[in-house]
């Protein structure tokens, strides 16, 4: 970096504090989807840890199938949790990507409040994957949720997966 340019960045964060230019962050640690081309695909070789992955779409996209393949993989390597609020969990489909169920804990939640409060618990005591399987129709709160979800999720190194239907009703 040219002196030239180090004394701009010290004069903008001078002046702007954490808002001035900085290095960009390192590259964050991944967790395999289980998907070799989906891995290859996301450019960072999977889901990253720490963070929330959105899969969205409508009804039949295959959004579903991708986050349960992922937890079967996850489940091969640590425990892993399925927030089930829409009960399309099934476990014998899991089976077929040698899903190891005793690492499973599957959570069927009465609310939005109760469900979100087993994902920061779960997290924090240490599941590696949480896959959230909601309808952003009938969650209108899980916007509110998400900065403390994600908080938990980074302080706990825990993988999130928020899995939803994005249908034109939405």
């Amino acid at each position: 970096m040219s002196d030239r340019l180090q004394q701009a960045i010290t004069v903008l964060q001078t002046r702007f504090g954490s808002a001035a230019p900085h290095p960009a962050a390192p590259p964050c640690p991944v967790r395999p989807s289980g998907i070799p081309e989906l891995d290859a695909l996301t450019g960072i070789g999977g889901w990253p840890v720490g963070r929330l992955s959105m899969l969205a779409g409508p009804r039949g996209s295959g959004k579903r199938t991708l986050a349960q393949r992922s937890i079967a993989a996850a489940s091969r390597e640590g425990p892993v949790a399925y927030v089930d609020f829409l009960s399309r969990l099934d476990p014998e489909f899991l089976s077929h990507f040698d899903a190891r169920l005793d690492q499973l804990l599957v959570v069927r939640p009465k609310s939005l409040r109760e469900g979100m409060a087993s994902v920061r618990v779960l997290a924090r005591a240490g599941v590696d994957l949480i896959c959230i399987d909601l309808s952003r129709a009938r969650s209108p709160g899980i916007d509110a949720e998400l900065p403390q979800l994600l908080h938990r999720a980074a302080e706990a190194e825990c993988t999130l997966l928020l899995v939803h239907d994005a249908d034109a009703d939405d």
